[in-house]
């Protein structure tokens, strides 16, 4: 398997709900089939992640609270409802999250 063709988000989230990922103009929709929390840490940390649609004001829950083991990584997009498996960003659209322990977590969208 090659390189993914491009990364959306790689970074670790702080302890306060903040923004990750935005579509922020037409025609710079982003699109993310794979969702990796990976912490590399000793102990158990939690990671909260959220879509939240700009124009309709939902809130699209990914996972809340969820524990990610020591020393683990966890797949966040299993999910067989997703359309054609991924997440699509469209204008105005963010990914937000936020771990229990800051620089604990590293997630990767691509």
């Amino acid at each position: 398997m090659g390189a993914p063709i491009a990364y959306q988000y790689n970074g670790q989230p702080g302890t306060s709900n903040a923004t990750l990922i935005s579509a922020p103009s037409a025609g710079n929709t982003k699109v993310f089939a794979n969702l990796v929390a990976v912490n590399a840490t000793g102990g158990a940390v939690t990671l909260t992640l959220k879509v939240v649609r700009s124009v309709s004001g939902v809130t699209e829950p990914i996972c809340t609270a969820l524990s990610i083991p020591a020393t683990g990584a966890v797949s966040l997009l299993d999910d067989p409802r997703l359309a054609m498996e991924e997440v699509v960003l469209d204008v105005g659209d963010t990914l937000q999250g936020s771990a229990s322990a800051a620089t604990s977590i590293t997630v990767t969208a691509f």
